[in-house]
């Protein structure tokens, strides 16, 4: 519950540096989307991690698209649907496609 907590506290921190800070530097006319690149950490950090129902990468999902919904103009869970299936989608794959053997030496 704590982490969970946590996770949604700093998911709105970081939507707020997102949406007021990083809009000034594009490269191309493309912006920094570091809740997506944080996302992405998430869930590839939490399948390939050992704790089996961890679900934090799911929350990050839902509250990082959730104020990415609330801080835009565009419609209320389009961000929140597309975090979530990325996010499920990662750990899908991971989990049942990606080994990883640790050598105890």
């Amino acid at each position: 519950m704590k982490k969970a907590l946590a996770t949604i506290i700093f998911s709105y921190f970081l939507i707020l540096f997102q949406n007021n800070f990083l809009v000034h530097f594009s490269l191309a006319g493309w912006t920094i989307n570091l809740a997506l690149i944080l996302l992405l950490i998430f869930n590839i950090t939490e399948a390939l991690g050992s704790e089996r129902f961890s679900k934090i990468g799911l929350v990050f999902a839902f509250s990082a698209g959730f104020f990415l919904d609330v801080f835009s103009s565009s419609f209320l869970g389009r961000n929140v649907l597309i975090f979530l299936a990325i996010s499920l989608f990662f750990n899908l794959i991971i989990k049942r496609h990606v080994r990883v053997s640790i050598s105890k030496g």
